[in-house]
């Protein structure tokens, strides 16, 4: 569960730095916490709608300081925030019912933890009531910020709204994470080197956006086109610079090169949008001695078929 500050149901707890669509934030003593894993899948909801899915790549772990506000009269935190009536606080406690406007606050050491799922994060086109998750959980509906879910159910659930293929929920279809020693290692050094990377492909490329030609150099993002997990190099062969919400598509498989002509292809649920439309069957714009090494490419292409 993710909600905005206005949402959230008691004030003792300032709640997290998330990221949506891209990481999601805990502390270790939330109930159900210690059950999540690099490569469970993540199903992102608040109180009325599920937002989308996306498969954990990296749980990171650091320790921090986390400030904790209780009650002035019983030192609950189970108290509210209201929107209009004075004082602003409310009491939840059945013993106390106090209200004021000023919460006492306490600093705590608490260990934080960080799930990145941004890689193959799949947001609803449609919105989806969050009672659909109800045959999914495997203990009953819970009021809990993370619970846990069956699985074989999300996907008979979410595979058509997600707008996925089969392959994005096997084990060997080339997306869901590798599970395995060294994941926390690989990251690393692809944040260390990835400025590196982008100078290369500039040098390499000029300032020039792979499908759309000349582009402000601040537009462009370096794209690797294999997973960087499972091979942790820079290979100027396997990158490509793009403008970076081509990028954004291009790692959602809604944007591919064919090989076999080294054009671009758009999904086809973009070919409503006429400035996307017309860069399908486009030529790939890199010189053909410059060309990245078709077997990354097609890959990628083969996932993209699939979830078209």
């Amino acid at each position: 569960m993710t909600v905005e500050a206005v949402d959230r149901q008691y004030g003792g707890n300032l709640g997290y730095n998330d990221v949506f669509g891209e990481q999601y934030v805990w502390t270790h003593n939330i109930a159900n916490g210690r059950q999540v894993r690099e490569g469970d899948i993540a199903v992102l909801r608040d109180k009325r709608f599920i937002f989308g899915i996306g498969w954990i790549d990296e749980i990171q772990s650091r320790g921090d300081v986390k400030i904790r506000r209780r009650c002035p009269s019983c030192g609950s935190t189970g108290f509210k925030q209201r929107k209009s009536l004075k004082p602003t606080f409310k009491c939840s406690a059945q013993i106390c019912k106090a209200e004021f406007n000023v919460p006492v606050e306490e600093k705590v050491q608490a260990t934080y933890l960080t799930a990145d799922y941004s890689r193959t994060w799949r947001e609803f086109a449609t919105a989806v009531p969050a009672r659909a998750l109800r045959s999914a959980y495997l203990k009953g509906p819970a009021q809990q910020a993370i619970n846990a879910l069956d699985p074989h159910q999300v996907r008979a659930l979410f595979s058509q709204v997600a707008d996925v293929g089969n392959r994005w929920w096997t084990n060997d279809g080339g997306i869901r994470p590798t599970i395995g020693g060294g994941i926390k290692i690989v990251l690393g050094r692809r944040r260390i080197g990835q400025a590196q990377f982008r100078d290369e492909l500039l040098r390499r490329f000029g300032a020039r956006c792979a499908i759309t030609g000349q582009q402000p150099a601040e537009a462009l993002e370096a794209a690797h086109l294999y997973r960087f997990s499972q091979m942790p190099e820079h290979d100027t062969f396997g990158g490509l610079l793009l403008r970076r919400d081509l990028h954004t598509l291009f790692d959602r498989w809604l944007l591919a090169i064919d090989t076999s002509d080294w054009t671009v292809r758009v999904a086809p649920k973009l070919m409503i949008f006429p400035a996307l439309a017309a860069l399908d069957r486009q030529p790939l714009d890199v010189p053909p001695r410059l060309r990245p090494t078709p077997s990354y490419v097609e890959v990628h292409y083969s996932l993209s078929l699939d979830c078209w």
